[in-house]
């Protein structure tokens, strides 16, 4: 068995969705030959002028073609026994996209991907876009077993795509919520398969490290790690502050994670050294402090199952979640924290629960520890994979 992953993006690109295939693929190809296809793995492939010019050519020529066919060179590389192909275009093609307004694009995306798929026994799609489509084409033609992980979020997603998920072989869900959101967009239930994530962290963790480089010392300490978009709920923990500080007049609070375009602001007006900006880490300085900290807060309106809880879980963190579909029976369902809405006062409160009460906190991290042990661990989800994989084969 050969297996052939599909992705428009890959790491070193930052994405839970990526880093989280980049992991499972390494941890399959130690058994099965892995292939990835993808567009991109980072953003610096062109020069902000050229890529801007790329942007608008792909605007122009059809919304539904991004501008990473664009801009990838094709190339080929290992990754830690993965291989994986950057699929761009050729000069040809891409004057060709946008001559004929992209209607050529499809058909030379389907030759790129029908050469790099010769052999696969399988294809599953990762978030499924444009690439994917002209995926499941070459599926289809070369009657190869396709599969897809839609890491849908909510209900318009979902409208863009659902046919391309009615006619795959497996819809993969990544817990029981989204389980049950995929039937009730009309996935036929015995498609729907389950699969999941598992907690990103490698390394020895120095928490003590973490809070001496940042002037923390014993000071309680909230964690925020993701990408500084609103829907996570990163302008929402930082006007929680003052309302903790209320209480717990000495916590840190840490914000760790890509920007975005203007969440930076947000930090520069609520000067106070008690704020912790630190903007993109590593990964070791990303495991410190999640070691460091007393409480994980991501208070998120869309998610499905986001592996930094997880994360935060395998070092025995309380954590609070917010109101996506699904984290309340993964958080407070398994005893393992709270769940809040974006609303500062609410977050705060809950914040202030587990500040006060230590032992708590130290019962729902455990808990949230054994949760991980138990279900969420990359051999066990390549051997799931597998399995469905297998099932599949006629």
């Amino acid at each position: 068995m050969r297996v052939q992953f599909v992705s428009t993006k890959y790491p070193p690109y930052i994405g839970g969705a990526q880093t989280q295939l980049q992991k499972i693929a390494q941890q399959i190809c130690r058994t099965t030959p892995v292939q990835i296809a993808i567009l991109a793995d980072r953003d610096d492939d062109q020069t902000r002028v050229t890529r801007s010019v790329y942007n608008a050519a792909a605007a122009f020529v059809s919304a539904g073609i991004p501008a990473q066919w664009l801009t990838s060179q094709s190339r080929s590389y290992d990754d830690d026994g993965v291989k994986v192909d950057v699929v761009g275009a050729t000069a040809v093609e891409k004057l060709s996209t946008v001559v004929t307004r992209g209607h050529s694009a499809d058909t030379a995306m389907e030759r790129h991907l029908s050469r790099v798929m010769n052999g696969a026994s399988v294809i599953h799609c990762i978030k499924p876009d444009w690439l994917a489509f002209r995926a499941r084409e070459v599926a289809r033609r070369k009657r190869i077993p396709y599969v897809v992980t839609p890491f849908i979020h909510d209900r318009s997603v979902a409208d863009d795509i659902g046919w391309l998920l009615k006619d795959a072989d497996a819809v993969l869900a990544l817990s029981e919520a989204d389980r049950r959101n995929l039937i009730d967009i009309g996935i036929p239930a015995a498609k729907v398969r389950m699969t999941g994530v598992a907690p990103l962290v490698s390394g020895e963790a120095q928490p003590q490290r973490f809070r001496d480089t940042h002037g923390i010392g014993n000071d309680p300490m909230v964690l925020f790690l993701g990408r500084m978009i609103e829907y996570k709920g990163a302008r929402a923990t930082l006007a929680a502050a003052s309302r903790v500080w209320d209480k717990f007049p000495a916590t840190r609070f840490v914000f760790a994670g890509p920007p975005v375009a203007g969440s930076d602001a947000w930090f520069e007006q609520m000067p106070d050294a008690r704020i912790v900006h630190l903007g993109r880490v590593s990964d070791a300085d990303k495991v410190d402090a999640l070691a460091a900290c007393n409480v994980f807060c991501m208070p998120s309106t869309f998610e499905i199952l986001p592996a930094v809880f997880l994360e935060a879980w395998t070092f025995g963190k309380p954590v609070i979640g917010g109101t996506a579909a699904g984290l309340q029976d993964l958080i407070e369902g398994n005893g393992a924290g709270f769940i809040s809405s974006q609303e500062p006062a609410e977050i705060a409160d809950k914040i202030v629960r587990l500040l006060g009460d230590p032992e708590m906190s130290k019962r729902m991290g455990a808990a949230g520890r054994a949760l991980v042990d138990a279900k969420y661990n990359f051999p066990a989800l390549a051997k799931g994979l597998m399995e469905i994989y297998s099932s599949l084969q006629h």
